[in-house]
């Protein structure tokens, strides 16, 4: 460089000066392009985060939905089971009641059977000894005629 001249050395820095510049330019530009993009996807981001959000929190809403409707589900299972327990124990109540009656029923009509056939028979050994009277009655005042 030292055999150029002083104007010669001005032009080939101002040239490269120039180079410098456009490469700043380009390089501001593009960092410019990379701001915008930067800019755009994070409002993107943003808005996709937004209807991600208002998504999850529709989302929540109807799970907290659905887990009262599952709870009052529950709630009305439980006192149907209940009421279905009561019923069984009433019903259990009701058969041993029954059974009891009709064992203790069964057990009159034992005794009175048993007492029937009691009575049925004294009478009936009764009437065969008043049979037995008549036929000696009867013997006699025959054998009583015959003589």
């Amino acid at each position: 460089m030292s055999e150029l001249n002083d104007s010669e050395k001005i032009e080939i820095l101002i040239d490269q000066v120039g180079r410098m510049t456009e490469n700043i330019t380009e390089l501001r530009m593009g960092m410019q392009a990379s701001v915008i993009d930067l800019r755009e996807s994070v409002a993107e981001l943003r808005s996709g985060t937004r209807e991600s959000m208002a998504e999850l929190r529709e989302g929540v809403a109807e799970l907290r939905e659905g887990v009262a409707e599952l709870r009052s589900s529950v709630t009305e299972l439980r006192e149907g089971v209940a009421e279905l327990r009561e019923g069984i124990a009433e019903l259990r109540e009701s058969v041993d009641r029954g059974f009891e009656e009709v064992r203790s029923g069964f057990d009159e009509l034992r005794s009175l059977v048993t007492t029937g056939f009691s009575e049925l028979k004294a009478v009936s050994e009764r009437q065969e000894r008043n049979i037995d009277r008549l036929v000696g009655i009867v013997e006699t005042l025959i054998q009583a005629r015959s003589n």
